[in-house]
Order: structure tokens, then sequence, then C-alpha cells
């Protein structure tokens, strides 16, 4: 391989912060779940990810360098395949989930995986360090994977630019950072217990205002634990500001919305759409540049201070952060003797996030999957907020009380 023609990319600084929630709580990764049946021959399975990441070379990446000077590299390495057995995991909570055998570190690699999981139903699990990729850029390079495994060609990606410096090709405007003065819809930690834990359930039908809606059930879960503010992120695609794009790289940009005790979901859902209107997705936080030239070591030890004064006022960046990946077709997704019945999205984890919520759409149902840090969660917390979020949507839909 010419040396001169390897894919790189210079790191941005979003992505030194996701470099340090790796190292805090590893793997920080997205994880794209298939949920499916049939047979998949696993060095089938591998020939295809050859396949799909040699058109991807941003799934093969390592980092090079220091500071904001440092680039991902490729490194002409093939993702690894592992397998695992499911055992008792249900597919509906982190309980039991197979780990990884590696924390997908930046310096080595790999910083993407694959994990077939055996069982009924087989589950592929596809890895990528959230450094290298974000939601979107997975779940291109899964869609590869499939396409090489149903003999198709791949659409690749060859995109070169970090998210600052797309974003600044358009507007260099910047907007103020948001004070850490948010409630968030469950009560103070018990214990310290670290990490993080998830929920998932599934919901049947056509919600419209979904993410209004789920905005709405948050706003008012806070306001039953404390007064105050309520702020809610939504991470935004800025692919959508340049059609050609073939990008599996970082290309997601925060929009805040904030949610008052009157509003409506269909006054989120507006506020939402005046936002993206406005592009306001093309705006980065005010930062000072001397960020770029702190050393790793020393931000870490700020975050967790942060992360730790989080958890004593009860007051965080977000109330919480909501992601929508849209619909996904099953089609996409099959091949190679497996069809995919299901698709969701494991967050990152992260302790600094107090909740954070997925939704993807797929066939005749949308999964909905709740990450929240452990000493938030416990004691049934989560599962009565996912379980009461499902009865508020299918409610809302079902009279129109709260559209």
């Amino acid at each position: 391989m010419d040396v001169e023609k390897l894919y790189s990319r210079r790191i941005s600084r979003t992505e030194r912060l996701w470099l340090i929630a790796n190292h805090i709580l590893p793997p920080y990764a997205n994880q794209i779940v298939v949920e499916g049946h049939g047979e998949i021959e696993t060095q089938r399975l591998k020939d295809a990810i050859a396949v799909a990441s040699e058109a991807n070379p941003g799934s093969r990446l390592v980092l090079k360098g220091h500071l904001s000077f440092a680039k991902w590299v490729d490194t002409g390495i093939t993702p690894p395949l592992f397998e695992a057995s499911a055992g008792q995991w249900s597919g509906t909570s982190s309980e039991g989930m197979p780990g990884l055998p590696c924390e997908l570190p930046e310096r080595t690699g790999p910083t993407c995986c694959v994990q077939l999981i055996k069982g009924d139903p087989i589950r592929l699990v596809f890895y990528s360090h959230h450094a290298t990729m974000d939601g979107r850029g997975t779940a291109h390079w899964v869609a590869d994977i499939f396409k090489a495994l149903r003999g198709e060609a791949p659409i690749g990606s060859d995109f070169d630019l970090n998210e600052m410096q797309f974003v600044n090709s358009f507007n260099k405007e910047r907007r103020p950072l948001t004070p850490r003065e948010q409630i968030v819809p469950v009560a103070k930690p018990i214990g310290n217990d670290p990490g993080v834990t998830w929920r998932r359930r599934r919901i049947t039908g056509k919600f419209s205002k979904l993410l209004g809606k789920i905005a709405v059930f948050v706003a008012a879960e806070a306001r039953k634990h404390a007064d105050g503010t309520v702020k809610v992120g939504i991470p935004v695609d800025v692919r959508r500001h340049q059609a050609d794009i073939r990008a599996t790289g970082n290309l997601t940009i925060g929009i805040n919305v904030d949610v008052t005790p009157d509003m409506t979901p269909v006054q989120v859902a507006e506020s939402i759409s005046g936002l993206l209107a406005e592009n306001r997705d093309l705006m980065l936080g005010k930062v000072g540049n001397w960020i770029d030239f702190v050393p790793l070591c020393l931000m870490r030890r700020r975050i967790e201070e942060r992360m730790n004064k989080q958890f004593e006022t009860g007051r965080y960046y977000y109330s919480a952060l909501l992601s929508n990946l849209g619909k996904m077709s099953l089609d996409m997704y099959s091949g190679g003797g497996f069809e995919a019945t299901s698709i969701f999205f494991i967050p990152p984890g992260t302790e600094y996030l107090p909740f954070f919520l997925t939704s993807t759409g797929s066939g005749d149902h949308i999964e909905l999957l709740i990450s929240m840090p452990k000493r938030l969660a416990n004691e049934k917390r989560i599962d009565t907020l996912i379980d009461d979020l499902v009865r508020y949507l299918e409610s809302a839909d079902a009279t129109g009380v709260h559209s």
C-alpha cells in the first residue's frame, strides 16, 4: 500500500474529549445491535468486514501524535470479529451482555470491531470508538458490511475533515457554553457505584412528534424532584448540509432546547425545527483555542471534578441527551443468510450525562433505549423511568392529550 495515499484526518477538539471519556470508562463506543435469524458463516462475515473496512478506512484508525497536532491514521488492519454466546442475556438491558475482550485502545487499535453473539435471536454488535466515528458514520460502515455480505459493492467513504473543519467552512460564529444548572429526571445519586447501565423497550405503531413528547416527559419527571431549568441536547448530523458527503467520522453537533413547564410536544418540535432552520447545528461552542494544547491527563482531572460536582449538586450540563437515528431499513442490515428483525443503538457510556436516550425505527416498531449512570439508575429507577415513558407515549398517541 502506498503510504502517501493512506487515509488520515486531524483529530478534533471534541474527539479529544471522547478520548478522555474512553480513559475514564472504556470502551466509550457507539454500539449498533442488529437482531435477527438465520445462519452466518464466520469466514464469510470476516471477509465482508474486510471488504467494507477497505472501502471505509475510518474503521481502521489509530492515533498518531499528540495534543491538537495528533492525527487519525489508517492502519490497513481489518477490525476483528469476536464471537460469544448470549447465555442468559435478554437483549433488553446491559445486565448479562457479553463484554468485549479489548477496550478499543486508540494508540494501538483496534478502534472498531464486530461481535457475533450466538443465540436465539442472533445478535451482531458493531462497535466504534466514538473518537473515530459518530452514530451515523457507524451505521454507514455497518450497512456496507451487509452490502458485502450480499455480494454488492460497498458505498465507501473518503471524507477527511473533522467536524470543526467542516463547520468552519460554513460558519465561524460561536455560541456560549451551556451553564451547568439543569435538573434531571431522577432524584440525587444513591451510593457511588461507578459505571453506566441501560434498558431497552420496544413500542409498536406510528408516533408523531416523538422527540417533543420525550422531551416533555423528561421535563415533567425532572420537576417532580427539583425546581429549575430543563435543557435537552439533540445531536444533529451536519452531513445534511452537503449531500455528497460519504463520511464515517464525527460529523454530529448538538442543538440545545429549553423545555419550560408550559411547553407541549408540538411546541418542542417547533423549537427543534426552528433551530435547524437557523442552522444552529453549524455553531460550535465558544471555547478558547488554548484547550487544544492542554494534555489529556489534566483535562481528565478537570472533567472528573465536574462530574463529581454534578452528582453532589444535582445540577448538570444537560437534563438529557435525546438521539433519534430515524428509521433504518431491515433489508439494508440483512445478508449472507442473516435476516434482520430489529436494530437498536446503545450510546457511548459516560457518567457525565445523567440521561441518554436513543430511538431507532425499524419494521413496524421503534426501539427506545435509556442509558444512565448506575448511581442514578439504581433501585429500579431506570426501569420505572423507561416503563413510564412507554406508557406516556402510548397514551399520548392513543388519546392526543399531550399533543
